[in-house]
């Protein structure tokens, strides 16, 4: 098989089972080398699932298994240039701004202008330059990318950090909200990850995870067409799930809501076209569809959690 030197299998990251039955079978003869499944790896990355996706036996959920070892997908990610991305921003921020404005949870803290965000894997900082425009709190980014943290420090002046969040890179209870927008399904190992973040969050803190939902109803109708079936996507999340893999974290959820996103029609567009197999670049006539803008959910979910004490 090709790569079955760099192919591995890896526990469930909801309940540690080994025991997976595949869903789709991998896809790695269509590529020619590491090289190949490496330049997939970045933030806009519209290639379609490479690994097998399986299911796992026991809780249920879905994950890519057996895959690539994980240090191809971080270089991917670390060496990224995505000005397909960035270029999206202005849209982002509309998004970002209208979910902010309507969680109910976060109503004590939008009246406060000292807030401390933590948002990881930040892209070029959209989410953080729009929390500074509207609600003037002070925010930190976590980007792999060292070219969209370059991008967001000069375009935006934002306070971003090159490289993988860990703990150790913050005091203890520094933040007042953690965010990681469309980001924990490209994590090999979520449970580190929320460990983490349980230590640089204050008692009763709140932390906003969006992910692409695999049992939302766009999901399950479109199967195996479902546009989040993605190469860079490592984790297929339910609600079930993401309750559960908080829970073990010290994290309750206390508010769930449909994700609406706005972004220009063009990228869309692009986008889809790319997914349905065609091999066409961005050309100007996608640009000009970019002036307008599309407001859509193909289930995406939005999670508010609370960080609470472990009994």
């Amino acid at each position: 098989m090709l790569f079955a030197d760099n192919v591995k299998n890896y526990s469930c990251c909801i309940c540690s089972s080994l025991n997976f039955t595949e869903v789709y079978p991998s896809r790695y003869s269509s590529l020619d080398s590491i090289t190949s499944y490496i330049s997939m790896m970045y933030s806009s990355s519209d290639a379609p699932l490479i690994d097998a996706l399986a299911k796992c036996n026991v809780c249920g959920h879905l994950q890519t298994n057996p895959r690539l070892e994980m240090e191809n997908v971080l270089s991917g990610y670390e060496s990224g240039v995505d000005p397909a991305h960035t270029g999206q921003d202005k849209f982002r921020e509309k998004s970002f701004k209208r979910t902010i404005g309507k969680l109910n949870t976060l109503e004590q803290m939008r009246a406060t202008s000292n807030a401390m965000v933590l948002d990881i894997g930040c892209a070029s900082g959209a989410f953080l330059n729009s929390i500074k425009k509207h609600y003037s709190w002070d925010g930190i980014g976590v980007e792999p990318s060292t070219w969209m943290c370059e991008f967001g420090i000069v375009e935006y002046n934002l306070d971003l950090r090159s490289g993988y969040f860990t703990a150790d890179m913050f005091s203890a209870q520094e933040f007042d909200l953690v965010t990681l927008w469309d980001v924990i399904e490209h994590i090999p190992d979520p449970n580190q990850v929320l460990a983490d973040v349980a230590e640089v969050m204050k008692n009763n803190g709140l932390m906003i995870i969006n992910v692409p939902n695999s049992n939302s109803y766009a999901a399950r109708l479109l199967g195996k067409k479902w546009p989040y079936l993605l190469a860079v996507h490592i984790h297929y999340f339910t609600t079930e799930s993401i309750e559960q893999i908080l829970e073990k974290h010290g994290f309750v959820v206390i508010e769930t809501h449909p994700y609406f996103q706005t972004l220009g029609l063009g990228y869309l567009t692009h986008r889809f076209v790319r997914i349905l197999g065609f091999d066409i670049s961005r050309n100007n006539w996608f640009s000009w569809l970019d002036k307008i803008s599309f407001k859509y959910n193909m289930g995406q979910t939005t999670f508010v959690s609370k960080k609470v004490d472990i009994l």
